[in-house]
Protein backbone atom coordinates (compact mmCIF):
# COMPACT_ATOMS: atom_id res chain seq x y z
CA UNK A 1 0.00 0.00 0.00
CA UNK A 2 3.08 2.52 1.07
CA UNK A 3 4.66 1.58 -2.33
CA UNK A 4 1.28 1.57 -4.27
CA UNK A 5 1.21 5.54 -2.74
CA UNK A 6 4.80 6.48 -3.16
CA UNK A 7 4.30 5.91 -7.12
CA UNK A 8 1.14 7.93 -7.08
CA UNK A 9 2.78 11.18 -5.28
CA UNK A 10 6.05 10.40 -7.61
CA UNK A 11 3.38 10.89 -10.72
CA UNK A 12 1.63 13.82 -9.16
CA UNK A 13 3.98 16.28 -10.74
CA UNK A 14 3.80 14.40 -14.00
CA UNK A 15 -0.08 14.45 -13.65
CA UNK A 16 -0.68 18.03 -13.47
CA UNK A 17 1.48 18.76 -16.29
CA UNK A 18 -0.09 16.58 -18.73
CA UNK A 19 -1.07 17.93 -21.66
CA UNK A 20 -4.80 18.37 -23.10
CA UNK A 21 -5.51 19.06 -26.69
CA UNK A 22 -7.78 21.20 -27.87
CA UNK A 23 -9.16 21.31 -30.84
CA UNK A 24 -9.05 24.77 -33.01
CA UNK A 25 -6.39 27.72 -34.23
CA UNK A 26 -5.46 30.40 -32.09
CA UNK A 27 -4.51 32.59 -34.98
CA UNK A 28 -7.37 33.99 -37.17
CA UNK A 29 -4.98 35.79 -39.60
CA UNK A 30 -1.05 37.40 -39.90
CA UNK A 31 -0.02 37.43 -36.24
CA UNK A 32 -3.91 38.18 -35.84
CA UNK A 33 -4.23 36.10 -32.54
CA UNK A 34 -7.92 35.13 -30.52
CA UNK A 35 -7.89 35.89 -26.80
CA UNK A 36 -6.65 34.57 -23.68
CA UNK A 37 -8.35 36.17 -20.52
CA UNK A 38 -6.98 33.25 -17.61
CA UNK A 39 -10.22 31.44 -18.04
CA UNK A 40 -11.67 31.08 -21.36
CA UNK A 41 -9.77 30.48 -24.89
CA UNK A 42 -11.05 31.17 -28.31
CA UNK A 43 -9.96 28.47 -31.05
CA UNK A 44 -11.11 28.50 -34.96
CA UNK A 45 -11.58 26.00 -36.58
CA UNK A 46 -12.94 25.94 -40.26
CA UNK A 47 -15.89 28.05 -40.23
CA UNK A 48 -16.68 28.37 -36.37
CA UNK A 49 -15.11 29.17 -33.15
CA UNK A 50 -15.09 27.20 -30.28
CA UNK A 51 -15.19 28.89 -26.74
CA UNK A 52 -13.22 26.80 -23.83
CA UNK A 53 -13.56 26.94 -20.14
CA UNK A 54 -10.44 26.41 -18.35
CA UNK A 55 -11.71 24.30 -15.80
CA UNK A 56 -13.88 22.44 -17.84
CA UNK A 57 -11.85 22.01 -21.23
CA UNK A 58 -12.82 18.91 -22.51
CA UNK A 59 -16.32 20.87 -24.21
CA UNK A 60 -16.41 23.81 -25.91
CA UNK A 61 -19.27 26.27 -27.12
CA UNK A 62 -19.38 26.92 -31.21
CA UNK A 63 -19.90 29.92 -32.35
CA UNK A 64 -20.25 30.30 -36.00
CA UNK A 65 -18.19 32.15 -38.20
CA UNK A 66 -18.45 32.84 -42.11
CA UNK A 67 -15.16 33.43 -43.06
CA UNK A 68 -14.28 36.52 -45.83
CA UNK A 69 -11.24 37.44 -47.79
CA UNK A 70 -9.04 40.39 -46.35
CA UNK A 71 -11.66 40.30 -43.06
CA UNK A 72 -11.15 39.36 -39.58
CA UNK A 73 -14.11 38.66 -37.04
CA UNK A 74 -14.00 40.77 -34.21
CA UNK A 75 -13.67 38.55 -31.05
CA UNK A 76 -13.15 39.81 -27.40
CA UNK A 77 -14.02 38.48 -24.43
CA UNK A 78 -13.69 41.20 -21.42
CA UNK A 79 -14.73 39.92 -17.48
CA UNK A 80 -16.87 36.82 -18.32
CA UNK A 81 -18.68 38.16 -21.20
CA UNK A 82 -17.58 37.71 -25.15
CA UNK A 83 -18.05 39.29 -28.70
CA UNK A 84 -19.17 36.96 -31.25
CA UNK A 85 -20.89 37.88 -35.05
CA UNK A 86 -24.05 36.68 -36.45
CA UNK A 87 -24.70 37.15 -40.02
CA UNK A 88 -24.30 40.95 -40.21
CA UNK A 89 -25.04 41.70 -36.49
CA UNK A 90 -22.68 41.92 -33.41
CA UNK A 91 -23.65 39.98 -30.01
CA UNK A 92 -22.09 40.48 -26.57
CA UNK A 93 -22.66 37.19 -24.83
CA UNK A 94 -21.93 35.71 -21.72
CA UNK A 95 -19.44 32.95 -20.97
CA UNK A 96 -21.64 31.23 -18.21
CA UNK A 97 -25.26 30.78 -20.11
CA UNK A 98 -23.89 31.98 -23.57
CA UNK A 99 -27.85 34.39 -23.15
CA UNK A 100 -27.22 37.15 -25.62
CA UNK A 101 -26.68 40.59 -23.68
CA UNK A 102 -27.17 43.21 -26.57
CA UNK A 103 -27.92 42.83 -30.17
CA UNK A 104 -26.74 45.55 -32.79
CA UNK A 105 -25.83 46.32 -36.45
CA UNK A 106 -22.80 48.09 -35.76
CA UNK A 107 -20.55 47.83 -32.90
CA UNK A 108 -17.37 50.06 -32.78
CA UNK A 109 -17.11 50.43 -28.97
CA UNK A 110 -16.71 47.80 -26.61
CA UNK A 111 -14.72 48.33 -23.12
CA UNK A 112 -15.38 47.90 -19.72
CA UNK A 113 -16.16 51.92 -19.47
CA UNK A 114 -19.37 50.67 -21.32
CA UNK A 115 -19.80 51.23 -25.69
CA UNK A 116 -21.38 52.49 -28.25
CA UNK A 117 -23.18 50.11 -30.75
CA UNK A 118 -25.67 51.33 -33.97
CA UNK A 119 -29.45 49.96 -33.84
CA UNK A 120 -30.76 49.85 -37.80
CA UNK A 121 -33.57 47.37 -37.68
CA UNK A 122 -35.78 49.28 -39.74
CA UNK A 123 -33.54 51.19 -42.21
CA UNK A 124 -31.56 53.86 -42.67
CA UNK A 125 -34.06 56.15 -42.07
CA UNK A 126 -34.47 55.28 -38.91
CA UNK A 127 -30.90 54.65 -37.64
CA UNK A 128 -30.44 54.94 -33.47
CA UNK A 129 -27.67 55.12 -31.88
CA UNK A 130 -27.56 53.04 -28.22
CA UNK A 131 -24.88 54.33 -25.73
CA UNK A 132 -24.40 51.34 -23.43
CA UNK A 133 -22.58 50.40 -19.81
CA UNK A 134 -20.11 47.25 -19.61
CA UNK A 135 -21.49 44.56 -20.88
CA UNK A 136 -24.55 46.21 -22.98
CA UNK A 137 -27.00 47.18 -20.58
CA UNK A 138 -28.37 50.22 -22.39
CA UNK A 139 -28.27 53.66 -20.87
CA UNK A 140 -29.96 55.67 -23.44
CA UNK A 141 -30.75 55.21 -27.13
CA UNK A 142 -30.26 58.40 -29.47
CA UNK A 143 -32.49 58.67 -32.09
CA UNK A 144 -32.52 61.07 -35.26
CA UNK A 145 -35.80 62.80 -33.03
CA UNK A 146 -33.76 63.10 -29.79
CA UNK A 147 -30.71 64.35 -31.70
CA UNK A 148 -32.70 66.91 -33.66
CA UNK A 149 -34.42 68.19 -30.60
CA UNK A 150 -30.38 68.93 -29.63
CA UNK A 151 -30.03 70.31 -32.95
CA UNK A 152 -32.74 71.75 -34.61
CA UNK A 153 -31.57 72.65 -37.34
CA UNK A 154 -29.30 69.92 -38.24
CA UNK A 155 -31.38 68.78 -41.44
CA UNK A 156 -30.49 71.75 -43.19
CA UNK A 157 -27.61 72.15 -45.77
CA UNK A 158 -25.54 68.76 -46.04
CA UNK A 159 -26.08 67.46 -42.99
CA UNK A 160 -26.81 63.47 -43.25
CA UNK A 161 -28.06 61.61 -39.87
CA UNK A 162 -26.44 58.22 -40.33
CA UNK A 163 -22.97 60.74 -41.05
CA UNK A 164 -22.61 61.56 -37.21
CA UNK A 165 -21.89 58.08 -35.72
CA UNK A 166 -20.17 55.02 -37.02
CA UNK A 167 -16.31 53.85 -37.47
CA UNK A 168 -14.23 56.47 -36.93
CA UNK A 169 -16.06 59.03 -35.74
CA UNK A 170 -14.45 59.78 -33.13
CA UNK A 171 -17.10 59.05 -30.64
CA UNK A 172 -16.45 57.81 -27.10
CA UNK A 173 -19.06 55.73 -24.54
CA UNK A 174 -20.13 57.53 -21.31
CA UNK A 175 -16.88 57.82 -19.26
CA UNK A 176 -17.41 59.16 -15.69
CA UNK A 177 -21.19 60.59 -16.43
CA UNK A 178 -19.92 61.90 -19.69
CA UNK A 179 -19.89 60.83 -23.34
CA UNK A 180 -18.78 62.73 -26.48
CA UNK A 181 -21.81 64.24 -29.64
CA UNK A 182 -21.03 65.08 -32.41
CA UNK A 183 -22.50 68.03 -33.98
CA UNK A 184 -23.55 68.86 -37.58
CA UNK A 185 -20.97 70.94 -37.98
CA UNK A 186 -18.80 68.02 -37.17
CA UNK A 187 -17.53 69.62 -33.70
CA UNK A 188 -17.80 67.82 -30.73
CA UNK A 189 -19.42 68.55 -26.96
CA UNK A 190 -20.26 65.89 -23.94
CA UNK A 191 -23.86 64.58 -22.60
CA UNK A 192 -25.03 63.50 -19.71
CA UNK A 193 -26.87 59.94 -19.21
CA UNK A 194 -30.21 62.30 -19.91
CA UNK A 195 -28.93 63.06 -23.26
CA UNK A 196 -28.56 66.55 -21.58
CA UNK A 197 -25.51 68.93 -23.57
CA UNK A 198 -23.35 69.59 -20.34
CA UNK A 199 -20.09 70.76 -22.80
CA UNK A 200 -21.41 72.65 -26.10
CA UNK A 201 -19.72 71.34 -29.38
CA UNK A 202 -16.90 73.05 -30.08
CA UNK A 203 -13.71 71.07 -30.33
CA UNK A 204 -12.61 69.54 -33.42
CA UNK A 205 -11.14 66.17 -31.47
CA UNK A 206 -12.72 65.22 -27.65
CA UNK A 207 -11.45 61.99 -25.49
CA UNK A 208 -13.00 60.59 -22.75
CA UNK A 209 -13.04 62.29 -19.52
CA UNK A 210 -10.30 60.72 -16.44
CA UNK A 211 -9.43 61.74 -13.39
CA UNK A 212 -11.82 64.52 -13.87
CA UNK A 213 -10.35 65.96 -16.98
CA UNK A 214 -10.45 64.95 -20.77
CA UNK A 215 -8.06 66.21 -23.82
CA UNK A 216 -9.32 67.95 -26.13
CA UNK A 217 -8.37 69.68 -29.60
CA UNK A 218 -9.64 73.45 -30.43
CA UNK A 219 -10.05 75.14 -33.93
CA UNK A 220 -6.29 75.91 -33.90
CA UNK A 221 -5.56 72.15 -33.56
CA UNK A 222 -3.62 73.01 -30.16
CA UNK A 223 -4.56 70.22 -27.23
CA UNK A 224 -5.25 71.04 -23.67
CA UNK A 225 -7.49 69.74 -21.22
CA UNK A 226 -10.83 70.61 -19.59
CA UNK A 227 -13.02 69.80 -16.96
CA UNK A 228 -16.65 68.18 -16.42
CA UNK A 229 -18.06 72.07 -16.40
CA UNK A 230 -16.38 72.96 -19.82
CA UNK A 231 -13.13 74.93 -18.28
CA UNK A 232 -9.85 75.09 -19.56
CA UNK A 233 -7.78 73.67 -16.58
CA UNK A 234 -4.42 72.69 -18.94
CA UNK A 235 -4.17 75.55 -21.91
CA UNK A 236 -4.36 74.45 -25.70
CA UNK A 237 -0.43 74.67 -25.91
CA UNK A 238 0.08 70.99 -27.21
CA UNK A 239 1.12 70.25 -30.99
CA UNK A 240 0.60 66.15 -29.71
CA UNK A 241 -2.20 65.14 -28.25
CA UNK A 242 -1.54 64.07 -24.70
CA UNK A 243 -2.57 60.60 -22.90
CA UNK A 244 -5.16 60.19 -20.56
CA UNK A 245 -4.38 61.25 -16.93
CA UNK A 246 -3.57 58.15 -15.13
CA UNK A 247 -1.82 58.39 -11.45
CA UNK A 248 -2.36 62.18 -11.48
CA UNK A 249 -0.53 62.68 -14.67
CA UNK A 250 -0.71 62.44 -18.66
CA UNK A 251 2.33 62.43 -20.93
CA UNK A 252 2.95 64.91 -23.23
CA UNK A 253 5.20 65.72 -26.23
CA UNK A 254 7.40 68.94 -26.43
CA UNK A 255 8.43 70.50 -30.15
CA UNK A 256 11.59 68.52 -30.34
CA UNK A 257 9.56 64.80 -29.96
CA UNK A 258 10.90 64.03 -26.80
CA UNK A 259 8.21 62.97 -24.04
CA UNK A 260 7.55 63.83 -20.37
CA UNK A 261 4.78 63.95 -18.02
CA UNK A 262 2.33 66.97 -16.53
CA UNK A 263 0.39 67.10 -13.21
CA UNK A 264 -2.76 68.47 -13.51
CA UNK A 265 -1.48 71.98 -12.64
CA UNK A 266 0.40 71.81 -15.72
CA UNK A 267 3.51 71.57 -14.33
CA UNK A 268 6.64 69.47 -16.08
CA UNK A 269 6.98 67.29 -13.15
CA UNK A 270 8.79 64.79 -15.03
CA UNK A 271 11.18 66.46 -17.65
CA UNK A 272 10.57 65.51 -20.92
CA UNK A 273 13.96 63.47 -21.95
CA UNK A 274 12.13 60.49 -23.27
CA UNK A 275 11.77 58.95 -27.05
CA UNK A 276 9.17 56.68 -25.63
CA UNK A 277 7.08 56.78 -22.42
CA UNK A 278 3.89 55.23 -21.82
CA UNK A 279 0.90 56.26 -19.61
CA UNK A 280 1.48 55.73 -15.64
CA UNK A 281 -0.13 52.42 -13.99
CA UNK A 282 -0.07 52.08 -10.79
CA UNK A 283 2.03 54.63 -9.70
CA UNK A 284 4.91 53.66 -12.64
CA UNK A 285 5.88 53.66 -16.31
CA UNK A 286 8.24 52.32 -18.68
CA UNK A 287 10.36 54.77 -20.41
CA UNK A 288 13.49 54.71 -22.88
CA UNK A 289 15.35 58.01 -23.14
CA UNK A 290 16.64 57.13 -27.17
CA UNK A 291 15.36 54.14 -29.71
CA UNK A 292 18.46 51.69 -28.47
CA UNK A 293 18.90 52.70 -24.78
CA UNK A 294 17.94 50.56 -22.00
CA UNK A 295 13.80 50.66 -20.63
CA UNK A 296 13.66 51.63 -17.65
CA UNK A 297 11.17 51.55 -14.75
CA UNK A 298 10.03 54.75 -12.98
CA UNK A 299 8.01 56.18 -10.40
CA UNK A 300 6.02 59.37 -10.11
CA UNK A 301 8.63 61.28 -9.02
CA UNK A 302 10.76 60.46 -12.19
CA UNK A 303 13.08 58.22 -10.30
CA UNK A 304 14.20 55.09 -11.65
CA UNK A 305 13.33 51.90 -10.53
CA UNK A 306 14.31 48.99 -12.31
CA UNK A 307 16.37 49.19 -15.79
CA UNK A 308 16.20 46.42 -18.83
CA UNK A 309 18.85 45.68 -21.55
CA UNK A 310 18.54 47.78 -24.46
CA UNK A 311 17.92 44.95 -26.37
CA UNK A 312 14.13 44.63 -24.75
CA UNK A 313 11.22 45.90 -26.45
CA UNK A 314 7.74 46.45 -24.10
CA UNK A 315 4.27 45.42 -25.23
CA UNK A 316 2.31 48.45 -26.72
CA UNK A 317 -1.55 47.52 -26.49
CA UNK A 318 -2.17 48.07 -30.38
CA UNK A 319 -5.85 46.65 -31.03
CA UNK A 320 -6.37 46.04 -35.25
CA UNK A 321 -9.78 44.27 -34.18
CA UNK A 322 -13.10 45.39 -34.21
CA UNK A 323 -14.77 47.16 -32.54
CA UNK A 324 -11.88 49.95 -32.29
CA UNK A 325 -10.89 51.78 -28.98
CA UNK A 326 -9.56 54.85 -27.85
CA UNK A 327 -5.24 53.81 -28.42
CA UNK A 328 -3.90 56.37 -25.98
CA UNK A 329 -6.24 55.16 -23.47
CA UNK A 330 -4.46 51.90 -23.06
CA UNK A 331 -1.65 50.66 -20.87
CA UNK A 332 0.96 48.62 -21.71
CA UNK A 333 0.16 45.05 -21.12
CA UNK A 334 4.26 44.78 -20.05
CA UNK A 335 3.94 46.97 -17.40
CA UNK A 336 0.05 46.19 -16.65
CA UNK A 337 1.87 42.99 -16.17
CA UNK A 338 5.03 43.69 -13.88
CA UNK A 339 2.97 46.09 -11.94
CA UNK A 340 0.31 43.24 -11.09
CA UNK A 341 2.41 40.33 -11.06
CA UNK A 342 5.67 41.46 -10.39
CA UNK A 343 6.33 39.20 -14.06
CA UNK A 344 5.45 40.86 -17.59
CA UNK A 345 6.05 39.75 -21.49
CA UNK A 346 8.69 41.41 -23.26
CA UNK A 347 10.15 40.97 -26.66
CA UNK A 348 14.36 40.65 -27.63
CA UNK A 349 14.95 40.67 -31.07
CA UNK A 350 12.12 39.29 -32.05
CA UNK A 351 11.45 36.57 -30.08
CA UNK A 352 9.12 36.78 -26.84
CA UNK A 353 10.61 35.64 -22.93
CA UNK A 354 9.24 36.72 -19.60
CA UNK A 355 11.16 38.44 -17.09
CA UNK A 356 10.42 39.44 -13.36
CA UNK A 357 10.31 42.74 -12.05
CA UNK A 358 14.34 42.62 -10.94
CA UNK A 359 14.90 41.88 -14.90
CA UNK A 360 15.96 38.16 -13.93
CA UNK A 361 14.72 35.81 -17.00
CA UNK A 362 12.10 33.37 -15.93
CA UNK A 363 11.72 32.01 -19.49
CA UNK A 364 13.58 32.93 -21.78
CA UNK A 365 13.76 34.30 -25.26
CA UNK A 366 12.70 31.66 -27.34
CA UNK A 367 9.55 32.29 -28.25
CA UNK A 368 7.85 32.75 -31.38
CA UNK A 369 5.24 34.34 -29.50
CA UNK A 370 3.74 34.32 -25.68
CA UNK A 371 0.36 36.27 -25.13
CA UNK A 372 -2.13 37.38 -22.66
CA UNK A 373 -0.28 36.67 -19.74
CA UNK A 374 -2.93 35.68 -17.08
CA UNK A 375 -3.01 33.61 -13.35
CA UNK A 376 0.18 32.32 -14.43
CA UNK A 377 -0.49 31.01 -17.96
CA UNK A 378 0.01 32.45 -21.69
CA UNK A 379 -0.60 32.03 -25.11
CA UNK A 380 2.91 30.40 -26.61
CA UNK A 381 4.00 29.63 -30.09
CA UNK A 382 7.70 27.56 -30.56
CA UNK A 383 9.36 26.48 -33.67
CA UNK A 384 12.25 23.82 -32.79
CA UNK A 385 14.21 22.02 -34.95
CA UNK A 386 13.50 18.29 -34.57
CA UNK A 387 15.00 15.24 -36.56
CA UNK A 388 15.75 17.51 -39.79
CA UNK A 389 12.26 19.32 -39.65
CA UNK A 390 11.08 22.17 -37.86
CA UNK A 391 8.08 21.54 -35.93
CA UNK A 392 5.79 24.30 -35.00
CA UNK A 393 3.83 24.27 -31.32
CA UNK A 394 0.36 26.19 -30.08
CA UNK A 395 -0.61 26.64 -26.93
CA UNK A 396 -1.10 27.70 -23.21
CA UNK A 397 2.38 27.64 -21.27
CA UNK A 398 2.97 27.58 -17.71
CA UNK A 399 5.67 30.17 -15.89
CA UNK A 400 7.95 27.00 -16.01
CA UNK A 401 7.63 26.64 -20.00
CA UNK A 402 5.26 23.44 -19.33
CA UNK A 403 2.21 23.38 -22.59
CA UNK A 404 -1.09 22.98 -20.10
CA UNK A 405 -3.04 23.05 -23.41
CA UNK A 406 -1.93 22.12 -27.14
CA UNK A 407 -3.79 23.54 -29.95
CA UNK A 408 -1.45 22.69 -32.94
CA UNK A 409 1.48 20.82 -33.04
CA UNK A 410 3.16 20.04 -36.58
CA UNK A 411 5.27 20.26 -39.40
CA UNK A 412 6.38 23.90 -40.07
CA UNK A 413 8.97 25.35 -42.97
Amino acid sequence: MKILLSLLLSLLPILLMAQTRLEGHMEISHRNFLPFDGFHIALKSNSSIHLYNMESPSSFHVINWKPQLFNTIPFQIIAGYYLETSEDNYLIKDTKTNNTILEARNLWEWSKNGGLAQLNKEGHPNLSYLYFDFPGQPIDTLTKGAYLKIFPNAEKGLFRWFSILGKGSGMFPFSEGLATIKSPESLFGYMDKSMKIIIAPQYITAGSFYEGLASVQNKDHQWGFIDKEGKTVIPFSYQAQPTRFSCGLARVTNSKGKQGYINTSNELVIPADYTYATPFYKGHALVREEVNSPILLINKEGKIVERYDSKYYYLDEFNFEIPLHYKTEKFSPTLRQLMDTGKAIFRKEGRYGLIDINGQVILDFKYDLLKDYQNGLMLARTSTFENGKTVIRDGVIDESGNYRFVFYEGDGF
